[in-house]
């Protein structure tokens, strides 16, 4: 057990060799600086917007996101001072319109969850 946490590793649903092998990998793949992976996809969501927006920030998101997103950025983002605008991303002109100059996050989920709506 000694050895495991001097690598940095004591509980494994927060970091474990195999999820940093992942995403060493990824970032390689992708030539990116690093990577997260993550257990699901609303942890995703919300390390994703909590990384990026703040009180007074813009978010222009797709309006076929999975019901949980939804949720969370109308009940728990908004009253903490973000904005979220919800578009048909089907069309790149709707996002490009609903950008603002405070506009901090462009979020799409594709394939969107329940329609399976594609964003190309």
């Amino acid at each position: 057990v000694e050895d495991y946490l001097k690598k940095g590793y004591s509980y494994s649903r927060t970091n474990n060799p195999t999820t940093k092998a992942l995403e060493m990998k990824l970032a390689e793949i992708e030539r990116g600086a690093g990577a997260s992976a993550f257990g699901t996809g609303m942890a995703a969501t919300t390390s994703a917007i909590c990384a990026t927006m703040k009180a007074g920030d813009h978010c222009v998101i797709t309006d076929c996101s999975y019901g949980g997103t939804n949720r969370s950025c109308r009940e728990f983002f908004t009253p903490l001072g973000m904005e979220f605008t919800f578009v048909d991303f089907s069309d790149p002109e709707n996002v490009r319109k609903a950008m603002k100059p405070n506009t901090k996050l462009v979020f799409s989920e594709t394939p969107a969850n329940p329609l399976l709506t594609l964003c190309d």
